[in-house]
């Protein structure tokens, strides 16, 4: 009879805990789904066990779809290499792995940051937060570019140039490199702004950017530097190299015509270049040498090029 009695009780103890995991499994399921961001949580052998509703929107799969399924198979999470992140295997190397990467889902590819922690040390588990920053990244970029660019042409602008020139100058006086940095000045540019209006010479920029970008090599760095003037780091080239590409450059910006209402316009442009050697002191003295150079082009009878 006391046997008896004991078994009872042992049984309604086990039915009691097991109601009260159930109970904190719910209440536990319950929270994650409330939460904002993606979940999934995952078992020791690396099967999905739960995905919250925000991860069911991320991942744009179902739940019942995806549960215990292999964990790469419902989260295709790549590096800056398109290489595959291995969650399980970081969450167990650290007790909290947090990275960011591309993550593919049947509606394209998102860009998120993650972090995953391991559940229980010795039971295995790991428990995976993703949230979309795509919209982060975009702005992030958006604004990296507006501050290395001019808005008009989309090329370099001067701020980032003179880093390009700083770094070659480190490079010729580290590593005995050598470059050449070109000083370009537009010829009767003027003229057009005046006749045409500042619409069409904001045109006539534009153009003229993409004109001398075909040209350059694609190595060599050009950009805009100022109103009329733009700059063109040639790399890894000595200064009798630079004049056959500046000439290059010359020919077809005085081969350019713009035309508006039925008026055709030519500029040329003036070049100026300096080498970047071991012995060039910085990059403002070099970009000023190839200015100086420019304005003997000028001297010289404009579209024309000197250094």
């Amino acid at each position: 009879m006391k046997d008896t009695t004991a078994r009872l009780g042992i049984s309604v103890m086990r039915e009691q805990f097991e109601d009260a995991l159930a109970a904190e499994r719910r209440k536990l399921e319950t929270t994650l789904a409330a939460i904002a961001d993606a979940v999934v949580t995952v078992l020791a052998d690396g099967r999905v066990e739960f995905v919250n509703a925000a991860a069911q929107r991320l991942l744009a799969v179902d739940a019942a779809d995806v549960r215990r399924k292999p964990v790469h198979q419902v989260l295709r999470l790549l590096d800056a290499e398109a290489r595959p992140i291995d969650l399980i295997a970081h969450a167990g190397a650290e007790s909290v792995r947090r990275g960011s990467g591309y993550l593919r889902t049947r509606n394209g590819t998102i860009d998120v940051a993650y972090v995953a922690s391991r559940i229980d040390a010795e039971e295995g588990g790991t428990v995976v937060v993703l949230r979309d920053v795509t919209v982060e990244h975009r702005v992030a970029l958006r604004l990296s570019f507006e501050a290395a660019h001019d808005p008009l042409t989309g090329l370099e602008n001067r701020r980032a140039f003179i880093n390009r020139l700083d770094e070659a100058v480190s490079g010729a006086r580290e590593r005995g490199e050598h470059h050449a940095v070109a000083f370009l000045d537009l010829d009767r540019f003027k003229i057009v702004n005046d006749r045409f209006g500042h619409a069409v010479g904001d045109r006539l920029l534009r153009e003229i950017g993409a004109v001398m970008g075909r040209v350059v090599r694609g190595g060599d760095v050009l950009a805009r530097i100022g109103g009329d003037e733009f700059a063109l780091l040639l790399a890894s080239c000595r200064v009798e190299d630079a004049r056959r590409i500046a000439e290059k450059l010359r020919a077809a910006v005085d081969a350019y015509r713009i035309e508006h209402h039925g008026q055709q316009l030519g500029v040329g442009v003036s070049v100026g270049l300096a080498p970047i050697e071991a012995d060039t002191p910085s990059a403002a003295q070099a970009l000023a040498e190839a200015d100086a150079a420019c304005y003997q082009a000028k001297a010289a009878g404009r579209n024309a090029i000197a250094g």
